[in-house]
């Protein structure tokens, strides 16, 4: 697995254990993954990592999971539903209004309802943005790394402006991609900013026992 891929994996696990409301890998229950799998159309192999469980009584067969690709989900009387973290990346996210008080909808038109579970809307929409955030920060950092060149040939390495170092440390602070922040301020000259992150950092790990 790609180290990108496996540092969004470790972020997002982060970000679900912090929200009340939904069961953490390694921490599910194999009933419910199995009963929830089995609703919501998941065929794939990418890791399961969260599990939101919309039933009165457990069963998790409503359901809204999460993968390292993408969010699946099954709700009574609907069929179900997924979208890939790439698909949420380039679309918009929000809640669902005053008649749809337990869903959030995409900008393709999906609706995503938690109604039954223990999370509340607020924090479900909060974490899908989170999410959608660490997935851009993975992106970004998978398209820096310079392509192949011809053999026997060295890439030039291409000096980002200040404006892209700030940019980037921004970004990486909003996913709390700490290491990542640091470094880029570093790099744009900007050594307050990276201690401030520093602090930031130690102050987030303090609050959610890190």
């Amino acid at each position: 697995m790609e180290p990108q891929i496996q540092h969004f994996i470790d972020a997002a696990i982060r970000e679900f254990r912090v929200v009340s409301g939904i069961l953490v890998a390694p921490g599910i229950p194999e009933k419910k993954l199995r009963n929830a799998i089995s609703k919501n159309g998941y065929t794939g192999s990418s890791p399961i990592l969260g599990l939101i469980d919309c039933t009165v009584f457990g069963s998790a067969k409503e359901n809204v999971m999460f993968t390292a690709s993408g969010v699946y989900w099954k709700q009574m009387g609907r069929i179900s539903g997924q979208i890939t973290y790439a698909d949420l990346l380039r679309t918009t996210i929000k809640s669902g209004g005053f008649f749809a008080s337990q869903e959030v909808v995409t900008g393709l038109g999906q609706s995503i309802s938690i109604n039954g579970s223990n999370i509340n809307r607020r924090d479900f929409l909060n974490l899908l943005i989170q999410i959608k955030n660490l997935y851009g920060a993975m992106v970004l950092q998978q398209t820096s790394i310079a392509a192949p060149t011809a053999a026997n040939q060295e890439p030039t390495p291409q000096k980002k402006s200040k404006a892209d170092l700030l940019a980037h440390a921004h970004n990486m602070s909003e996913a709390r991609n700490w290491k990542a922040a640091i470094n880029a301020y570093e790099e744009a000259g900007e050594f307050r900013m990276a201690g401030l992150v520093r602090e930031q950092e130690a102050r987030w790990n303090k609050e959610h026992g890190l």
